[in-house]
């Protein structure tokens, strides 16, 4: 792959690309130049950072994560890409995780599966979460007296 050489400087709305390059020298030399300049101290001072980037390189697809939860008493499902507050607030704390696996008081089970659309997260989701149910043990009545 091709490196590519980027100057940049500032932080959050003040963040910009100062410059690309093709080799380190060149940057170097841009540096030199650039903060001897008094129009540009302000932009690049000592807070120039140097990025390398490859070039000609495919991103990788991004691949996003639903938050699935299963409401065994009506037998429904809710699939989004967004935690859900109501359900689990543990949840969204800590477990944004693809496979992670809970379940909430009042019997709503939830899952996090990453997974191209909405119905594939949802056969995953559904396939995990019954396994679970079939085998957990069944709740015992309290023996009588």
């Amino acid at each position: 792959m091709t490196k590519i050489y980027v100057v940049t400087s500032g932080k959050y709305s003040d963040y910009g690309i100062r410059g690309i390059f093709s080799t380190r020298r060149k940057v170097r030399g841009f540096i030199k130049r650039e903060t001897r300049n008094s129009r540009y101290e302000h932009y690049i001072g000592d807070d120039y950072r140097i990025e390398t980037w490859e070039v000609d390189k495919p991103l990788e697809p991004k691949i996003p994560i639903f938050f699935c939860y299963y409401f065994p008493d009506n037998d429904s499902w809710k699939v989004s890409e967004e935690d859900d507050k109501d359900y689990c607030h543990e949840f969204n704390k800590i477990h944004k995780e693809p496979d992670y696996f809970g379940e909430t008081e009042g019997d709503v089970y939830w899952v996090v599966k990453k997974a191209p659309d909405k119905d594939s997260a949802l056969k995953m989701a559904n396939e995990q979460i019954m396994q679970f149910i079939a085998e957990e043990p069944p709740e015992r009545e309290p023996e009588r007296k």
